[in-house]
């Protein structure tokens, strides 16, 4: 066997080996692409739901609070104004 077939030889068997290869990671990728959709789709899901309860979350609860808190400090400015004007301390 003289070196050039051998040579042809071992182009062969790394273009066979590279085939094998790239078709195992492909059926790989095909594999861990089928266990991790329906994770994602999961994930997405729960997304939603954090969504929904943040919005939720924030038209019930903080902007009352937000309102509540304008009220109670408008008041106490009322009431500051209202001391600074009958102790004869205007302007």
């Amino acid at each position: 066997m003289d070196v050039a077939t051998l040579r042809d030889l071992i182009i062969i068997a790394y273009g066979i080996l590279g085939i094998v290869l790239l078709v195992s990671a492909v059926v790989l990728a095909f594999l861990l692409y089928g266990k991790v959709a329906p994770i994602l789709d999961d994930i997405n899901s729960i997304m939603d739901k954090v969504k929904t309860l943040s919005t939720y979350a924030s038209k019930e609860i903080v902007e009352p609070l937000i309102a509540l808190s304008v009220a109670i400090q408008s008041v106490a400015e009322g009431l500051r104004q209202l001391r600074r004007i009958f102790s004869g301390k205007e302007g």
